[in-house]
C-alpha cells in the first residue's frame, strides 16, 4: 500500500504532545464546572483565550490521530494513511466523543439563550455551560496516561506504582467531589436568584441600615 505522511508514536514530540493533551483534557474536566458554578462576574477574554488554545490543541489532536499516527501491528510499523483512518474508525464510540467534543457549540449561545436564563448566569458562565462536550474528550485519559508515564519514566520524576495508584485513585474522588460539589453549588445559587422576592434583598450594615441610608423597619 502507498506510504503517506505519518507520525511515528515513539518520537519525543509525539510524547510531548500527549503531555500537552492531557493537560487539556484535565483542565476541561476540572475548570468546565467551575467556571459554571462560579464565575459570575470573572474576565470572558481570558479564561475563553486559554479555552481556544486547548481546543485548538485537542481538535489537532483528533486531525493527527485519524490521519497521520502510524500504530504497530505486532512488530510492523503501519504508516499507510488509509490504515489509520481504518483503525481510527475501528473505535466508534471514541471517534463520536472526539467529534462531539471538539463542536464549538457555545456560538449558540446569542442564539437560543433568552433573557429569563441570563438572569442565573454571568457570560462567562453561559459559555462554558456550552462547553460541557469538551468533557467528552475524558475517553482519551485511560490511554493518555499510561503513555505519559511511559514517557516521564526515563527522567525519574515518577514515584513508585502503589504511590501512582494511591494517588490516582485520590484524584478521581477529588475531581468527582469537584464536579458533584460544582453542581449542587450552582442548583442552590439557582434556587436562591429564583426564589420570591428576591431582587428586593438589600444589603444592611451593623446598625440596621441599608446601603441607602434609610433604616429597615424592624
Amino acid at each position: 500500500e502507498e506510504r503517506g505522511r505519518y507520525i511515528h508514536p515513539e518520537t519525543w514530540y509525539y510524547k510531548v504532545w500527549n503531555i500537552v493533551v492531557l493537560f487539556f483534557i484535565v483542565y476541561n474536566i476540572c475548570v468546565v464546572p467551575f467556571i459554571i458554578a462560579f464565575a459570575e462576574a470573572w474576565d470572558v477574554t481570558m479564561w475563553m483565550s486559554l479555552d481556544y488554545l486547548g481546543d485548538i490543541v485537542l481538535v489537532s489532536d483528533v486531525v493527527m490521530r485519524a490521519n497521520f499516527l502510524a500504530h504497530y501491528a505486532g512488530e510492523e510499523l503501519v504508516t499507510s494513511t488509509k490504515q489509520i483512518r481504518k483503525k481510527y474508525k475501528s473505535r466508534p464510540y471514541t471517534a463520536m466523543c472526539h467529534v462531539v467534543a471538539s463542536a464549538p457549540l457555545e456560538v449558540l449561545v446569542p442564539f437560543v439563550v433568552g433573557e429569563e436564563t441570563r438572569k442565573y448566569f454571568g457570560p462567562l458562565q453561559l459559555l462554558s455551560l456550552f462547553r460541557v462536550n469538551k468533557m467528552l474528550r475524558v475517553v482519551d485519559v485511560h490511554r493518555l496516561v499510561p503513555q505519559v508515564e511511559a514517557a516521564l519514566h526515563p527522567l525519574g520524576v515518577l514515584p513508585s506504582k502503589n504511590v501512582l495508584r494511591v494517588s490516582k485513585l485520590l484524584l478521581i474522588m477529588f475531581v468527582s467531589a469537584h464536579i458533584f460539589g460544582a453542581f449542587f453549588f450552582l442548583l442552590a445559587n439557582i434556587l436562591h436568584l429564583g426564589a420570591p422576592g428576591d431582587d428586593d434583598l438589600v444589603s444592611v450594615d451593623d446598625d440596621g441600615d441599608d446601603d441607602s441610608g434609610q433604616l429597615v423597619p424592624a
